[in-house]
């Protein structure tokens, strides 16, 4: 299991979705994930502003967090207001396991992580630069 210190920017309650960023000083610090966001973590107690929190990673895909409204089994979420869980409007970040009324705890079953924008891009330019590089070589051959 992986660990790391970090400062929380916000006061955060417990079971709520959380998102890691830079203060301005490029100090990493934990704040609650705005809505529609792409949460990095969630918490598990509730934390005072500018503590400094170990952060831990342990793989788990199922989360328990906050419903902030009424969710069905099966039906995707995604974050909503102070980081807690409302239905998605598009293909969320993952799903329900089981019934949830507003303010319960819902166990949350995580299907996305991330936006993979960045390694599609640089997967792309890898393939542009395979490409330049062999008509290169083929030129000078032929």
């Amino acid at each position: 299991m992986s660990t790391f210190q970090v400062k929380a920017a916000e006061v955060i309650q417990p079971n709520r979705l959380l998102t890691l960023s830079s203060d301005t000083n490029g100090s990493a610090i934990i704040s609650l994930t705005k809505a529609g966001g792409n949460p990095d973590f969630h918490s598990t107690r509730q934390i005072a502003k500018d503590q400094n929190v170990t952060v831990s990673f342990n793989g788990k895909k199922a989360w328990i967090i906050e419903a902030g409204e009424n969710l069905k089994t099966g039906q995707r979420v995604q974050a909503g207001q102070d980081g807690k869980l409302v239905k998605s409007t598009g293909t969320g970040i993952g799903y329900v396991y089981a019934d949830a009324t507003a303010g319960a705890l819902a166990t949350f079953i995580r299907t996305a992580s991330g936006s993979n924008r960045a390694t599609r891009a640089s997967r792309s330019k890898r393939r542009q630069r395979r490409y330049r590089s062999s008509r290169v070589w083929y030129k000078g051959t032929v």
